[in-house]
């Protein structure tokens, strides 16, 4: 959980050192699992 709590500030930093000009607002975050298996677990 707190992996996801700072991806965006590191997404978000990334993006200002390619893109200094544009102003990136970060407004949800979220997270999940995709697939599944015979026993319903992801």
């Amino acid at each position: 959980m707190l992996q996801v709590m700072r991806l965006p500030n590191l997404l978000k930093s990334d993006f200002s050192k390619l893109f200094p000009e544009i102003e990136l607002i970060h407004e949800f975050s979220w997270t999940g699992t995709f697939g599944s298996i015979k026993d319903a677990l992801p």
